[in-house]
């Protein structure tokens, strides 16, 4: 081999080589600027979404699979410390995959919110799921919704975004997936921890009398 070819094939290697370090060093010095960019985002749009909390707990991972497309989950809680509600972190697939949501629910049950983090849909269509106008239909509902293309839209129901119904539903199963969450895992163990507590007070107190009966 001569050495016309392989003095180009070390420079080239070394350019390689270099490149590789640059981007790699590059990637450790914005990685954590990044992570915390994130994280502001994400404390925004819990807050956006349920209002009246003014901290969170550290995001849950959820590993039911039962409720797989929620990713994290957070308790707000008011000044005093008290349940207001919680926030889902929910992702999806609509029209196009990679649609992120954050849902807010108060401890009755209530929406409070929905915001789109983030999305690959449509332009002009389902991109339009992120309008105020469209996501504020979710706000003050509870129970399962449906989307409806009529204009006559009931308690219950979510008029379709024009020409894209596959992301309206989308959206729309994603709220009462974390509805339905809320309803079935978080409130029910919350009622049994609370009874939990009520029995062993219970118990305590006959303890105690049949202790001043003797």
């Amino acid at each position: 081999m001569s050495k016309e070819i392989i003095k180009p094939g070390i420079v080239l290697l070394i350019i390689t080589i270099v490149a590789a370090g640059l981007l790699g060093a590059v990637n450790i010095a914005t990685k954590d600027t990044i992570a915390e960019v994130e994280k502001k985002a994400t404390e925004t749009s819990m807050k956006e979404v349920l209002p009246d909390a003014k901290s969170f707990n550290d995001e849950i991972t959820n590993d039911d699979k039962n409720y797989g497309i929620i990713k994290k989950y957070s308790e707000g809680l008011d000044d005093s410390g008290n349940t207001v509600g919680y926030t889902f972190n929910i992702s999806t697939k609509g029209f196009s995959t990679g649609l992120n949501l954050m849902v807010g629910i108060t401890k009755d049950g209530v929406i409070s919110g929905v915001d789109v983090l983030s999305h690959g849909e449509t332009p002009g269509l389902g991109a339009n799921a992120d309008q105020p106008k469209w996501i504020g239909q979710f706000t003050d509902k509870s129970g399962k919704l449906e989307v409806t293309k009529t204009d006559s839209v009931s308690e219950n129901q979510i008029q379709a975004i024009t020409g894209a119904t596959i992301t309206s539903n989308a959206v729309t199963q994603a709220v009462n997936t974390a509805s339905d969450f809320y309803e079935s895992v978080i409130k029910n163990n919350f009622s049994s921890d609370k009874t939990d507590v009520n029995l062993s007070a219970s118990s305590v107190s006959d303890s105690e009398n049949k202790g001043g009966a003797e």
